[in-house]
């Protein structure tokens, strides 16, 4: 209920993946940002942010954190004053009717147009969540990949391992596949991962990836399969968890980044290829390792869609009209102001922020589309992009 993007995202990948609808109860005011008390206009912004977040990734039922105060006045997320006994509304609660019409003026686009299908697709591995130790080294891998991917505008999605296994899920719809952490594979997963890379995948592992069956017996066979002999250790410093990989029986076609002890390992295999980081604190900030995430998954699945300048959130939509993209300012704080690159040629867009919309200014260089845009704190909206046939 903190309403955060990776939420957002797998709740996504949740009902994608079922069929069923997307809801939440409790939600807009209940984000870590509003902890401390902040000011009413922090408050403001964070309502705006999370109703676009959610309204962008598909929630089909909201309800908001209610009048009364579960937490005794200590959070300051409901919609009514703690101090007047909950007679008088907060002050940013006045943001709530004009952007439901706001949002609601673009229900075409939120029932219309399916958000696009990624090609990137992150396992998520049940087996190696009951296993691991530290019990939480999958789910924090799996914050560190999201950070790193949703701030940097790659799409992609949330798929069960379990649906992989049963076939329920075709691996053959993605370019890239990215395992967190999945130390533990059940039955038959191995098996659906190595056609797909021979086929042309590509397969980035942070950390392990099989080294072991739901029973902690040694497996390893798709290590062995990928990069040789290699054998793999536990390593654990200062909170960070990771393995340490001994290459003295590495196959000679395997790139290693590292000694004896090896940091990186990737390799050719059949049309496509695997890329194992064994370090699992990925920041983003010039790390090195994030950046070779980000070369692997370039190469591989290429963004549709940058945004250069401040950091945006990013939903893609789309039907036969036409191209949507909604944009949000997570800053609380301070505006964004950015450049948004799309590949293709687009002749018009609408920016459909506000009833009826507006004409956005439209760039081009080569088959790129490009527009700028400035978002206040929290402030979020979709454009549409447009082709004359």
């Amino acid at each position: 209920e903190l309403n955060t993007s990776l939420e957002e995202v797998f709740n996504w990948s949740v009902s994608r993946a079922t069929g069923k609808v997307n809801a939440i109860f409790e939600c807009v005011w209940n984000s870590t940002e509003n902890w401390n008390h902040p000011s009413e206009e922090v408050t403001r912004a964070l309502a705006r942010r999370n109703l676009w977040r959610m309204t962008a990734w598909g929630r089909r039922l909201m309800s908001l954190y209610g009048a009364e105060d579960t937490y005794a006045g200590s959070s300051h997320n409901n919609l009514m004053v703690y101090e007047t006994d909950f007679w008088l509304m907060r002050r940013s609660g006045g943001v709530i009717e004009p952007l439901r019409r706001k949002l609601r003026a673009a229900e075409d686009i939120w029932f219309g147009a399916p958000i696009v299908e990624p090609d990137i697709a992150i396992i998520k591995p049940s087996t190696s969540q009951l296993c691991n130790w530290p019990w939480e080294a999958v789910t924090r891998v799996i914050g560190r990949v999201h950070n790193l991917l949703y701030d940097q505008n790659y799409h992609y999605v949330f798929i069960p391992e379990e649906y992989v296994v049963s076939g329920r899920e075709s691996l053959g719809r993605f370019k890239a596949v990215i395992l967190p952490n999945a130390t533990h594979f059940p039955s038959g997963l191995t098996e659906k991962l190595l056609p797909w890379v021979e086929q042309g995948g590509s397969l980035v592992c942070i950390g392990i990836a099989g080294g072991f069956t739901p029973y902690g017996f040694e497996d390893g066979a798709l290590m062995k399969a990928l990069f040789g002999d290699i054998s793999y250790s536990p390593w654990y410093d200062y909170a960070e968890f990771g393995w340490l990989v001994d290459i003295a029986r590495v196959s000679p076609h395997v790139d290693v980044d590292g000694l004896k002890l090896a940091s990186t390992l990737s390799a050719p295999f059949g049309k496509g290829g695997a890329l194992l980081i064994n370090r699992l604190h990925l920041t983003g900030e010039g790390d090195r390792y994030s950046g070779m995430l980000y070369e692997w998954l370039d190469r591989a699945a290429p963004r549709r869609v940058k945004v250069a300048g401040s950091t945006l959130e990013m939903v893609l939509r789309e039907n036969h009209d036409g191209l949507y993209i909604t944009l949000i300012n997570p800053d609380v704080h301070r505006d964004a102001v950015a450049t948004v690159s799309i590949e293709g040629v687009y002749d018009r867009a609408i920016d459909r922020g506000m009833d009826g919309g507006f004409l956005v200014p439209l760039q081009r260089k080569g088959e790129t589309t490009t527009f700028d845009i400035v978002l206040s704190p929290g402030e979020g909206t979709a454009i549409g992009l447009y082709r004359t046939d």
